[in-house]
């Protein structure tokens, strides 16, 4: 096995333990002897591993006291794919394109209608772009419509909060 081949090896291992949760945010990493030896791979190909897990901000160094998990926090892992987006507009196309796909898979599922007998639902993928009809209703209206609720309902749940705030202040006084 090739050294890289063997560093990408432990950097799966290593994003397991994470997802697994046997390392949390801000548990700080065995020591090196004793993480290569656990992953049964060389320190050098452990330090490559981890130089890779902390420019995914998976790990965090701290010079003179270990590797840390990071916080794991949405915005820290997505730095990589945003400067990778920022730099790269062809990615863009291709993420808006994939997420059309998905939006439309979402959409058609979560969608609540019993079609009337002899009306037809169909879907088509056709030249890279996501088309929806549903009794003559269009992927974009469907989701638009979609969003619209999605905020009317996020508002609703600020206003209740917001109320329910004001009133322990209220209370408070």
């Amino acid at each position: 096995m090739t050294r890289s081949a063997a560093a990408s090896g432990a950097v799966e291992h290593i994003q397991q333990l994470v997802q697994s949760g046997e390392l949390k945010p801000g548990d700080r990493l065995p020591s090196e002897r004793e993480l290569s030896r656990r992953l049964g791979v060389s320190r050098s190909t452990l330090r490559e591993a981890i130089r890779a897990l902390v420019v995914m901000n998976i790990l965090v160094p701290r010079h003179g006291d270990g590797t840390y998990v990071s916080s794991l926090e949405p915005e820290l892992l997505s730095a990589p794919f945003t400067f990778a987006l920022d730099t790269q507009p062809a990615l863009q196309t291709h993420l808006f394109e994939a997420r059309r796909v998905l939006e439309m898979q979402t959409a058609v599922g979560a969608h609540p209608f019993e079609p009337r007998p002899g009306v037809r639902v169909s879907l088509s993928i056709s030249a890279g772009a996501a088309r929806f009809r549903l009794d003559g209703t269009t992927f974009d209206e469907l989701m638009a419509a979609a969003d619209e609720r999605m905020y009317h309902d996020k508002a609703g749940r600020r206003s209740r909060s917001s109320g329910r705030h004001l009133a322990k202040q209220g209370e408070r006084a």
